[in-house]
């Protein structure tokens, strides 16, 4: 198939990718049928060549997965999405993946390695009661890849559209391998009534099966069920029998970790997370399993020779009781405690986050150094009674980094610079490898005979409990973490989920507020989308967070009330993008970034008072934005007059979409530029309706005043523009 249909701008981007001869057209969000914007309505389209004048504007755009098979993760709980995302990354490798803002459901194309398939559904009930599925989508089916949702939401693509050779592959085998882990990764997330069925043509009929257990299905569900009695043991054993409890449960695991009925990784890691849950303290649990498997592996057993009923261990099981919440605890429910306004909450993580160059370093300097003096408050935002030690884990920054930073929040003064220095410590973790939990591989004997289960954990490492020990030590109440990119190995969903499972186990062990800090991605930094989601790497990170805040230069409307005094550069809007089940986001607060001899600071805008040197050097840079913006303006009143003979109705969208780049500003500064010419007279309002407006030329803005001439008589006349 040649050629694509102009008005259809999705079908040519991904006839050129590689896709053309699989593309299907399908109808759009607001189409009267019941499922708008996802089905395609063209006859036997699964088969049929279709020609590209077929693709319509205003319609979807599908692909067919014959031979470009998809994983369609039709899921809600974003931690869910993450398992089996990073499950799918283990065994296919990574891939494009398609999302909307609006939901964590995603999918995942590959391109097909040996003979097709046809699709396989895999349902289930999640933790929150709400049907979900996971579709492999092959033979016969299509994947919606372009187009709006019928949410209203654009279907996105990460940065840039697939195309097909990068795409990862998916053979048969590889396919069987993802659908034998998927039930342990479903299962390991709580969820439950898993099907896993294929629905295939045989004989003109359809026919469906369901993966049943077999073969070794008595002795994992045995081992199962012991491992989760054990864990509920140890979850409700008294304080006082907490010990006791751990060690006589871990020793009967430890038995069936010799009789290979499980494995030592896996049963460790949730024998831990039971002890920790029920209060016991690092040390003392890692001694206790230690002794109790040094003593249950010399006595392995496996299956009992008749079917058990319970397992032994859960003979000792005292399952707590359902707790009804009374009238005292609604008139009276425990207090959410801050340490910055309502942007930071103790006891959980907050992810903080912003382009590169911005100063997110020594904005948290700042929180660090006026937290540990004892500061009332910073930027009009309480800080708690008396402050509270801080600690930083760095691992970007350098200790002599944070004595510049030292120095320059002392020479901005209005703080107690002693007693701040007093009850401020770093860890310096700029050389070597900072990791605070470990991804490991584990692979165990699925139920069906003959399958292998392979999944990943995150467990922690020696440094993570040093860092509890250290915070507990120096009784700090805020634990800063630089850099997130720098903790993992890579910024992906596994990597990003086991960090946050790492800073939360911090956060409640040692009742810090953990701040952690991270980058925006390249996109969101070009386009000043100051979004959650606009955080680099996976989506674990954000979805996991407790809290999430952002600091991004200001855009026009917040910049100009300061434009006169402060250069553009230097103004910047801490947002709070992300709030706590018990508070409202805090609105966005305004700041100016002020050089000072060591680094930057920063200052409400009716606070900053600068310096001769910081005044002259703004004038100096707000010289330089002036002639900068004038230049702009020149250069838009000569592409709307070079433009106007040949397309006289010119929208400001129109100029976005298609003369950035003659212009000299990025797409998503067109619009205020527009508004300022506007607003200047080099533009003025040709036309209003209710679909916008269009323009017109107004007085060029080199012409010296009184000059009325509307432009040149060419456009050629224009320097300084290659149009």
């Amino acid at each position: 198939m040649n050629g694509a249909h102009a008005d259809h701008p999705h079908h040519t981007t991904w006839s050129a990718a590689g896709f053309a001869d699989e593309l299907v057209p399908v109808c759009g969000p607001r189409h009267d049928c019941d499922s708008p914007g996802k089905v395609p309505h063209f006859g036997k389209w699964q088969t049929a060549k279709i020609e590209p004048s077929e693709f319509k504007p205003g319609t979807n755009l599908g692909l067919r997965t014959r031979y470009f098979p998809a994983i369609d993760i039709d899921v809600e709980d974003p931690a869910i999405v993450a398992a089996v995302e990073e499950l799918a990354r283990e065994i296919f490798g990574t891939t494009a993946r398609r999302r909307r803002s609006n939901s964590p459901r995603c999918a995942l194309l590959y391109r097909l390695e040996g003979e097709p398939f046809p699709k396989v559904k895999v349902e289930f009930t999640a933790p929150d009661g709400r049907d979900a599925k996971v579709e492999l989508l092959g033979d016969g089916q299509q994947l919606v890849v372009a187009g709006i949702h019928n949410s209203n939401a654009p279907l996105e693509w990460g940065e840039a559209s697939p195309t097909a050779e990068k795409l990862a592959s998916m053979s048969g085998e590889t396919r069987g391998e993802f659908l034998s882990a998927v039930r342990a990764v479903l299962e390991a997330a709580c969820c439950k009534g898993i099907t896993i069925g294929r629905r295939e043509a045989q004989n003109g009929a359809t026919k469906t099966e369901v993966r049943a257990p077999n073969g070794s299905a008595r002795e994992h569900a045995y081992a199962l069920a012991a491992l989760t009695g054990a864990c509920e043991a140890i979850g409700s054993a008294h304080e006082g029998e907490r010990n006791e409890t751990l060690n006589r449960e871990a020793f009967g695991i430890a038995q069936l970790v010799a009789g290979d009925l499980l494995d030592r990784v896996k049963a460790e890691a949730a024998l831990e997370s039971a002890a920790e849950a029920c209060g016991l303290n690092a040390p003392e649990i890692r001694a206790t399993l230690r002794s109790a498997f040094g003593g249950g592996e010399k006595n392995p057993r496996g299956l009992p020779t008749q079917e058990p009923s319970p397992p032994p261990s859960r003979a000792a099981v005292k399952m707590p009781h359902a707790q009804r919440l009374s009238l005292e605890d609604a008139k009276a429910p425990p207090v959410e405690r801050f340490i910055l306004g309502s942007m930071i909450p103790l006891e959980k993580t907050s992810v903080f986050f912003g382009p590169t160059s911005i100063g997110k370093s020594a904005l948290i300097s700042q929180v660090a150094f006026h937290l540990a003096a004892g500061s009332e408050s910073l930027w009009g935002l309480p800080l708690p009674p008396g402050g509270t030690p801080v600690l930083i884990y760095s691992a970007e920054d350098t200790l002599d980094d944070w004595k510049r930073k030292a120095a320059a929040t002392r020479r901005a003064g209005g703080i107690d610079m002693d007693r701040a220095l007093s009850r401020l410590y770093v860890i310096d973790k700029t050389e070597g490898v900072a990791r605070l939990s470990e991804v490991v591989t584990v692979r165990t004997e699925g139920l069906v005979k003959g399958e292998s289960i392979s999944r990943r954990i995150a467990r922690p490492t020696e440094e993570q409990d040093l860092i509890i020990a250290e915070a507990k030590r120096v009784g700090a109440r805020l634990l800063v973490v630089e850099t997130a990119s720098r903790l993992v190995d890579e910024e992906d969903n596994a990597n990003f989920a086991a960090l946050m499972a790492a800073l939360g186990r911090i956060s409640r062990l040692t009742g810090a507020a953990i701040l952690l800090s991270h980058h925006a991605t390249k996109a969101a930094s070009k386009e000043n989308d100051s979004a959650i989601e606009s955080a680099r790497g996976g989506g674990a990170l954000i979805a996991n967070a407790r809290n999430a805040l952002s600091l991004f230069p200001a855009d026009e409307e917040q910049a100009k009330p300061y434009r006169d005094r402060f250069p553009a550069e230097d103004i910047a809007v801490l947002v709070h993008g992300k709030g706590t089940s018990s508070t409202r986001r805090h609105a966005p607060i305004v700041l100016v970034r002020c050089d000072a001899t060591y680094g930057a600071v920063f200052r409400l805008p009716d606070d900053a008072e600068l310096s001769p040197e910081m005044a002259q050097g703004n004038a100096e840079r707000l010289e330089r934005q002036r002639r900068r913006e004038a230049e702009e303006l020149a250069r838009l009143y000569d592409v709307v007059a070079h433009t106007l003979p040949m397309k006289p109705a010119i929208s400001p969208s129109w100029l976005r979409d298609n003369a950035a780049k003659d212009i000299g500003v990025s797409k998503h500064r067109v619009e205020a530029l527009v508004n300022r010419a506007l607003g200047s007279g080099v533009l003025k309002v040709a036309r209003r309706s209710e679909r916008g407006i269009t323009l017109a030329l107004g007085s060029d803005p080199r012409r010296p005043p009184g000059n009325s001439a509307a432009h040149w008589a060419s456009p050629g006349e224009s320097p300084g523009v290659d149009l």
